[in-house]
């Protein structure tokens, strides 16, 4: 029962955590398809000629944001602990996220709780993957730490609906259309054009359903603050993490934390872990007496810091972030016409199937290197077959439907996504989270 119980609360404390993930993949997921809303461009008076530049702000003021909530959360953390330091990332997201979801009629506000909302999500991100580690049993400390990529791949997946779903209809009745793909996803590839009698109900839907009103796209703003204080309120639900506690001398609430989060029972293998946590403080602290930031070119430090920050690097080079961002466009590119937001609905769904497919099947079967290698070996070569396709068959000017080489297009984007999300969307992070531990 303890073990069990133990299991439980450790996968409890991960998913809580892990809202932080969902919540920075809702954000990047929903402003691609509210960009494209007649009724945001209205209310915030700017010309079809200017939506380039007001997608690109968009965006990259969220990553500004995001960098610096990165490095600001650090001593925060380090001082207060992992917890404390979550609740302070939820509560500066959620300002973040009234500033947007209010019609301001101001871009630069809108601008503004962009930045705010990404100083938020970039702490959480930081925090999550560490804390998770620290906390997770060793024996499912992989499966635990892709949990990371699969509250991505979710928020994602439920981003792209939920802009769906205002497109065509006001929630909360669009949520019907997340069973939807039981019935659009047989005629996606399979035929070259989209069938006439899905396009005149799209076409009427989108018609009768689609009131240019600025509650379209207050409603995939306004439910990102859910999560966001979710994660806060949900960490006064569990405990601080042991190994922070143990490092401030606090060794009595550091034991109280790990037995609770091994399942209440105060144990010899409890306790025989948290001699393992102090003697491995014990030496970082003997290691690093006198230490400056010359050590870290040291080659043990160098080489470590090299690979944590190289993986980072090269996960987001693979451009599946981007791809997140921009799908909707993307798609409509490659020649899904007005089908864009749709097929982009799918495109989140094989982005949680796969990451559901690596957790449960791949992670324990599997070596990191063989799955770093493996992943990018594949999107090397389906990017390069989406870059072909394009390039030789591009879609017609002002197509509807989806056209043959357009449908391969997407298919190749899905497998893409697939390879990404079985290799270095999960490993990355939970590699990363792993290199500085001592235990």
């Amino acid at each position: 029962m303890g073990k069990r119980l133990g299991t439980f609360r450790a996968v409890y404390l991960v998913a809580i955590c892990c809202i932080g993930s969902f919540l920075f993949a809702y954000d990047t997921g929903i402003v691609g398809g509210i960009l494209t809303l007649s009724s945001f461009q209205r209310d915030f008076h700017y010309t079809s000629a200017q939506s380039t530049s007001v997608n690109a702000n968009a965006v990259s003021v969220l990553q500004g944001g995001a960098f610096f909530g990165c490095w600001f959360i650090w001593p925060i953390a380090a001082r207060f602990g992992r917890r404390w330091s979550l609740v302070a990332a939820s509560v500066v997201f959620e300002i973040g996220a009234i500033l947007q979801v209010i019609n301001t009629h101001s871009l630069a506000c809108f601008y503004v709780g962009r930045v705010i909302s990404g100083l938020g999500v970039g702490a959480a991100t930081t925090i999550v993957p560490i804390f998770a580690a620290e906390m997770s049993p060793k024996e499912i400390r992989g499966k635990l730490g892709s949990f990371f990529q699969l509250f991505f791949a979710a928020g994602v997946f439920v981003s792209y609906w939920v802009d769906y779903g205002v497109q065509v209809r006001f929630l909360p009745r669009s949520f019907l259309f997340l069973l939807s793909p039981i019935y659009f996803l047989p005629h996606l590839f399979f035929l070259s054009q989209t069938p006439p009698h899905i396009a005149t109900k799209l076409s009427a839907r989108q018609q009768t359903n689609q009131p240019s009103i600025t509650r379209q796209w207050q409603i995939p703003i306004g439910l990102q603050l859910l999560p966001g204080g979710l994660v806060g309120l949900g960490m006064l639900l569990v405990k601080e993490s042991a190994r922070w506690l143990a490092k401030r001398g606090r060794t009595d609430e550091a034991l109280a934390s790990l037995v609770w989060v091994r399942g209440g029972e105060d144990s010899a293998l409890v306790r025989a872990e948290l001699a393992e946590i102090t003697a491995g403080l014990e030496n970082e602290i003997r290691a690093t007496e006198g230490v400056t930031w010359r050590e870290l070119w040291l080659p043990a430090n160098r080489w470590r810091l090299a690979i944590a920050v190289s993986l980072q690097l090269c996960q987001q080079l693979t451009g599946n972030t981007s791809l997140a961002y921009y799908a909707p466009q993307i798609f409509k590119a490659v020649g899904a016409g007005d089908a864009n937001l749709l097929v982009t609905g799918f495109f989140g769904l094989v982005k949680l199937a796969s990451v559901l497919t690596f957790v449960a099947f791949v992670i324990d079967r599997v070596g990191r290197k063989t799955a770093f290698m493996g992943g990018a070996a594949a999107m090397a070569v389906l990017m390069l077959i989406i870059a072909c396709v394009t390039a030789t068959h591009p879609p017609g000017a002002g197509a509807k439907g989806i056209s043959s080489s357009g449908a391969a297009s997407i298919a190749m984007v899905y497998l893409e996504a697939a390879a990404y999300n079985l290799s270095w969307g999960p490993v990355a992070w939970y590699v990363g989270a792993r290199l500085f531990l001592p235990f």
